[in-house]
């Protein structure tokens, strides 16, 4: 399967599961501290996504290299 289907494929996962969880979060938390805990929450997911997406990557990266 080609490589960067995959990795399109992937983003769509993460995506998903960060709006699951914004929207468990929106059920759970107070709506005093409601607008903290997301901001709070979808910068941990966008740095993890920036890392994800860079890891993907450089593995995306030397695996084309090694195929030859």
């Amino acid at each position: 399967m080609d490589q960067k289907f995959i990795m399109m494929n992937g983003r769509l996962i993460f995506a998903l599961i960060s709006m699951i969880g914004a929207a468990l979060i929106t059920l759970r938390v107070s709506p005093a501290v409601l607008y903290p805990t997301l901001r709070t929450y979808f910068t941990g997911m966008v740095i993890l996504g920036i890392g994800l997406d860079i890891f993907g990557r450089i593995k995306l990266a030397t695996s084309n290299s090694t195929d030859d």
